[in-house]
């Protein structure tokens, strides 16, 4: 038993700093930190050659006379483009220009973009080799090793990235309920509850259309203002039942309550949780209702036992979909928020 313990702790370590490892290189080479109107440059010249993504933070960008003028050191030589804003929209960039060393160089539209926060950015390609050697464009794939890793699929990496990540955070939340029973997985488990009943209340408050709420006297901005405290109420109140429960500190008619409770917000949490794994599976949409019912049920049931094998499954299954949901909302977002995916 002791040297489980230890080997789920490393992991659980090994796995925390692994994550912090992705996040500040997700922040590090992060599109969006630019103030370049593009997503990245790649040198493109075709044959045996390498393909080379530069980042868009390599550019210093300039925003004059309707154009854009962005400069870069490459190899200690200026690499100069120019764009002509778009009429109807600014980023729709046109006449794509470009020089390297004062010679011109032909420059135009890749595939791949995404939606920043400052609008769809997309791909350029400089269809020559800029006179560098293979050796030379090699040296620039090593120097710029992560952006040439993701090249234009960001938004893929993004993706299975984030569901790996979650899948080894449910994994192991599993096997800490499972050998532990103390305030960390008592708190988590109980994070994990309030969670999955914040989300239900925003999913169900936050599709109240604005005319019914006129009729009460509410109007847009009162109601953005009070919905997220409603959530926040609501995951606390989550968070607060399950803590005094999986403590064994519940009486019989906070026990129904929370067991109810619990059901419903496990249930959500299954909804959100299966399409990623049925979505690999097309004729299984079906199966979203009925096992989304089935945990909901199970985990009321499971409660409403109120066994010492009972609670510990429902802080086992409890937990590891709260973390996979949490860890997979928390890369889908930061992936958003730095212009990686849309």
């Amino acid at each position: 038993m002791r040297q489980s313990r230890f080997a789920l702790y490393f992991s659980i370590g090994l796995f925390l700093v692994t994550l912090c490892t992705i996040v500040l290189l997700m922040v590090e080479v992060a599109p969006a930190r630019s103030n370049a109107p593009f997503m990245g440059i790649m040198i493109d010249p075709g044959s045996s050659a390498p393909i080379v993504h530069l980042p868009n933070r390599l550019f210093n960008c300039t925003d004059e006379n309707q154009q854009f003028r962005c400069q870069a050191s490459l190899k200690e030589q200026p690499l100069q483009i120019t764009f002509d804003q778009g009429k109807d929209y600014i980023y729709f960039l046109q006449n794509c220009r470009a020089t390297y060393a004062g010679q011109a160089t032909n420059c135009q539209a890749a595939q791949g973009g995404n939606m920043t926060q400052r609008g769809v950015l997309s791909y350029y390609s400089l269809t020559t080799n800029l006179g560098l050697t293979v050796p030379e464009l090699k040296a620039l794939q090593r120097q710029y090793w992560l952006t040439n890793l993701v090249g234009t699929s960001a938004e893929g990496f993004i993706w299975i990235g984030g569901w790996a990540i979650a899948a080894i955070g449910a994994a192991l939340a599993i096997g800490l309920n499972w050998l532990e029973d103390n305030l960390l997985t008592r708190s988590f488990t109980s994070l994990s509850s309030g969670f999955g009943l914040a989300l239900l209340t925003w999913f169900v408050l936050a599709r109240i259309p604005y005319t019914t709420l006129a009729q009460y006297g509410i109007n847009e901005s009162t109601w953005r203002f009070v919905l997220p405290i409603i959530t926040i109420a609501a995951g606390t109140l989550g968070s607060i039942l399950t803590g005094f429960y999986v403590s064994r500190r519940t009486r019989p008619a906070l026990k129904a309550v929370t067991s109810l409770l619990m059901g419903f917000a496990t249930a959500f949490l299954s909804w959100f949780f299966f399409p990623i794994v049925l979505s690999v599976i097309p004729e299984g949409w079906w199966l979203r209702i009925p096992l989304t019912v089935m945990f909901g049920t199970a985990t009321t049931i499971l409660l409403l036992k109120d066994t010492g094998r009972s609670i510990k499954f429902f802080s086992c299954s409890v937990s590891a979909l709260g973390a996979f949901v949490m860890l997979l909302t928390l890369i889908t977002h930061l992936g958003l928020i730095l212009g990686f995916a849309d």
